[in-house]
């Protein structure tokens, strides 16, 4: 599978603008990932609400397609949760704040702060605490439609939210169309 992004890169970016105030962070780290993956990205953050796993925040969709999406996700109150277990890998670059995971059987969490990358493999899921205050640039790699559900239903059903939900399908699809137009699946 041909991939569009690099894990390692976006951490490097994201850790290249710790320095700056968290607004202007995420516009450099947005202008960073543009500069190094040009005409890849969108760089207009629309921001929607997102529920998955209970875990409540706010989203905006940098990329999309098939096989790949990037998104910045924001917790300015907190929030904890479930993952969910996918047949995709998910990478979280820490922008700030601290982001908390375990494992079953784990007694104490795994603790990420600014900089740092937590990592989700396929078929393993966890329990996620992010403190008021988290951001993270959020990277999946596989066979995205599989983990749609996961992120739509909450949006749907429990709040029917469908404002958000038609403004990440539209921003996500018209992304998805042109890669496809490129030929990335």
């Amino acid at each position: 599978m041909s991939t569009v992004f690099d894990p390692e890169t976006l951490q490097a970016i994201v850790k290249k603008n710790l320095a700056l105030p968290l607004e202007e962070r995420i516009d450099a780290i947005l202008s960073d990932i543009d500069k190094t993956y040009p005409g890849r990205i969108s760089t207009r953050k629309r921001w929607n609400f997102t529920i998955a796993g209970s875990v409540m925040g706010q989203v905006a969709v940098l990329y999309g397609s098939i096989t790949e999406y990037l998104l910045i996700v924001g917790f300015p109150v907190g929030t904890e949760g479930y993952s969910g277990r996918f047949a995709s890998e998910i990478w979280d670059v820490i922008i700030e704040g601290e982001h908390q995971t375990f494992i079953l059987g784990q007694y104490k969490p795994t603790v990420y702060v600014a900089g740092d990358m937590a990592y989700l493999d396929k078929g393993i899921d966890k329990g996620c605490l992010m403190k008021p205050g988290v951001w993270m640039l959020e990277y999946a790699r596989g066979f995205v439609p599989q983990m749609m559900p996961f992120g739509i239903l909450a949006n749907s059903i429990i709040t029917m939210d469908f404002r958000s939900v038609r403004h990440q399908f539209w921003d996500f699809g018209r992304i998805c169309v042109r890669e496809i137009l490129k030929g990335k699946l």
